[in-house]
């Protein structure tokens, strides 16, 4: 057996499983309750499968997706056997006080609103739409409303969560995974050895991308006036990414 073949091998073995009380009481540091938190279509699910692969433990949710439920164990599980959970609520301030840490992906609007979009036109995170409803009032309605709801949502977390926050830019993390994953476990306390993260890069992507069939650039979805609005929101959610990471140099792409 070659090295290369007995290194895929442990990688496909990577096991996750539930938070019992004997791996709390030994770690009790690892296992805050941690949000994973996002608009919809940017890369929470994604996300998700990264922090099992990293932790090992199962990531929960605030809904209960019966087609996520199979990949995902911990879906519709919100106590302490899980590591985190995912949410896309943005008006409770109780439920986001709860949390004691956040990871949260920031992607670009006009990818993210397609994306989520597509999960409920299409009713599903792996099914795609036909090219023709992106010519219908339907999707021109919804560009404004989702529009407004990603801004509302990206402006509570960064602005009213007060706890220790990672934030992964979708796009960062399509680009340069290796980095990403290594910020994520620094983030999550499990640093990696260089196996672990070829490993997990092995194994990134997970189970729910949506087949590239409509190759049409994001921008070519809205038009000129779409177009305005969201880079406002582009111009006020990266006001607010620098009030909270002063040291940081991100950037929301178009």
């Amino acid at each position: 057996m070659t090295q290369i073949y007995e290194e895929e091998l442990i990688c496909l073995q990577r096991n996750v499983t539930f938070c019992d009380n004997e791996v709390r009481d030994k770690s009790p540091w690892l296992f805050p309750r941690i949000a994973i938190a996002s608009f919809p279509g940017s890369g929470n699910t994604w996300t998700r499968h990264l922090v099992e692969q990293i932790t090992g433990f199962y990531t929960g949710s605030i809904y209960c997706d019966k087609e996520l439920r199979n990949r995902f164990k911990g879906e519709c599980t919100k106590d302490k056997r899980i590591l985190g959970i995912k949410t896309h609520d943005w008006k409770n301030p109780i439920e986001m006080d709860g949390y004691k840490k956040a990871i949260f992906i920031l992607r670009s609007p006009y990818e993210a609103i397609i994306a989520w979009y597509k999960y409920k036109r299409a009713k599903g995170h792996t099914n795609d739409v036909e090219e023709s409803k992106f010519h219908s009032e339907d999707w021109f309605q919804s560009i404004q409303t989702e529009s407004n709801y990603w801004v509302r949502l990206n402006y509570a977390w960064l602005k009213r969560f007060t706890g220790p926050m990672h934030l992964i830019m979708y796009n960062e993390l399509k680009s340069n995974a290796s980095l990403e994953i290594t910020k994520l476990a620094e983030f999550l306390e499990r640093p990696l050895s260089n196996h672990d993260i070829n490993c997990i890069i092995k194994n990134s992507e997970g189970e729910f991308h949506r087949p590239h069939t409509n190759q049409v650039a994001a921008l070519n979805r809205y038009n000129e006036t779409d177009q305005i609005h969201i880079d406002k929101h582009i111009e006020n959610i990266t006001n607010v990414l620098r009030l909270r990471f002063p040291f940081s140099n991100f950037k929301i792409p178009k």
